[in-house]
């Protein structure tokens, strides 16, 4: 409860921070996944894997070339927080691998991506 009422009070805060990293990086779709919006949903057979940011995305990598290798039909969806992160995901252009950012941490948007991304395995 005291963790809620803390994001309930420093959200202003959060969304202004979300807007600014989102101009600077002029990312649109950053702006929107992080507030739970604009995802795609993938039929609710995903894996997701999530890398908080550049570091976890590159340790994360080889196990999801793996992973696509070894299940070609199954999709995959990696959330970071960072776009630079988003990037390196987005270089190496895996079949059947979607990117989105995570949404911060408020119920609101994370019932919003959970329910579009009905992921059927977290990582």
């Amino acid at each position: 409860m005291i963790y809620r009422l803390f994001i309930w009070f420093f959200w202003p805060l959060l969304f202004v921070y979300t807007l600014r990293l989102a101009l600077r990086y002029k990312s649109l779709r950053y702006f929107q996944q992080r507030l739970g919006f604009g995802y795609v949903a993938q039929g609710g057979k995903t894996i997701w894997i999530h890398c908080a940011s550049v570091g976890e995305v590159n340790t994360a990598l080889p196990l999801l070339q793996l992973l696509v290798e070894k299940y070609p039909q199954q999709h995959f969806v990696v959330s970071t927080n960072t776009c630079t992160g988003a990037a390196i995901i987005e270089r190496n252009q895996l079949p059947n691998v979607l990117h989105c950012f995570l949404p911060l941490d408020s119920v609101m948007a994370v019932n919003r991506f959970l329910t579009i991304l009905q992921p059927r395995l977290a990582i």
